[in-house]
């Protein structure tokens, strides 16, 4: 599988083309926007491994890549860690997470369960036999018993596993109901994280031995994504835009306006007499990273009878 053909970048593309590219493939792709989740997984594999530059430089020369200029110097150091590493050591896991604009606008805490397909352990409820608690295996009706059975292709006749028992000679007369039967599980962990404020679409965070069990454990990588909008709130960048709708009273005698930004602080805005629709303030360092807030005003215009349009007509 060629991870920079998924991301659609150069092998020798930097690690800020690699990341552009995954951010946007992903939001076309994610399936919270209605994308293809085996598509979505391809592209959080490719990610996770081009974006970290030790998994990169190990994968390219697997693989008979050339290397850019700024791996090049960590090859000796790559080498270094991946024959010192021990054969017992955990997988790293990478996953994603999708938080609002309110969550990463003061930053805040989750709990991230993550499942990795590659990773089998023992259940332990019928610790590997498959059987339901308090029942015992029978022999395998399809090698009654044998671990093989017998292929003829052609003229040619040999033995292998028998499917059904996976070469044992005996199945659960009654399957367990935590790994229906199979002996095993996924690896599965559920792990509290916390998300720092101002954190950008596609950031990676990493959690140092969070990953899958070993020695030493695997480490667990989080892709973020952020929902662009939240409510009446869009991101722009490090800016945040909002419509807020002003009363005719207040828009024409001017007064103050009270916004609570993404459900944490509050802030008031000033407006001038005879404020006009559409009209911008740009209230600075409301943002994210120090960026601004963007309030664009709505004039609300309430129902009036003729003549209170009459008398307002006769001022204008």
């Amino acid at each position: 599988m060629d991870y920079f053909k998924i991301l659609g970048v150069d092998r020798l593309a930097s690690t800020e083309d690699i990341k552009k590219a995954f951010k946007k493939a992903a939001l076309e792709h994610h399936p919270d926007r209605g994308g293809d989740a085996a598509k979505f997984k391809e592209l959080t594999d490719a990610y996770s491994v081009l974006s970290d530059e030790e998994k990169r430089m190990e994968y390219s020369l697997m693989n008979g890549y050339g290397l850019s200029d700024d791996l090049i110097k960590n090859v000796d150091d790559m080498f270094n860690r991946t024959f010192n590493t021990d054969v017992n050591s955990g997988r790293d896991v990478t996953t994603t997470l999708s938080v609002s604009l309110a969550d990463v606008y003061t930053g805040c805490k989750k709990n991230v369960k993550f499942v990795d397909k590659s990773v089998k352990t023992k259940c332990t409820e019928c610790r590997g036999n498959g059987c339901e608690h308090g029942t015992k295996p029978k022999q395998c009706p399809s090698c009654m018993g044998r671990g093989r059975v017998v292929s003829v292709t052609g003229k040619t006749i040999s033995t292998k596993d028998c499917k059904a028992c996976a070469g044992r000679g005996k199945v659960p007369s009654v399957k367990c109901s935590v790994c229906n039967g199979t002996g095993n599980h996924f690896f599965s962990k559920e792990v509290s994280v916390k998300i720092p404020k101002h954190v950008s679409d596609g950031q990676k965070l990493k959690l140092s031995g969070m990953g899958c069990d070993g020695s030493p454990p695997g480490d667990l990588y989080i892709v973020l994504f952020i929902k662009e909008t939240y409510g009446p709130f869009t991101r722009f960048g490090d800016d945040i835009m909002v419509t807020v709708d002003v009363p005719l009273k207040t828009a024409l005698q001017g007064g103050n306006v009270v916004i609570k930004i993404l459900d944490s602080v509050t802030h008031s805005i000033t407006l001038q007499k005879c404020t006009q629709q559409g009209h911008i303030v740009k209230c600075d360092n409301l943002g994210f990273n120090g960026g601004s807030l963007y309030v664009t005003v709505n004039v609300l215009i309430p129902s009036l009878s003729d003549d209170a349009i009459n008398e307002i007509s006769s001022h204008l």
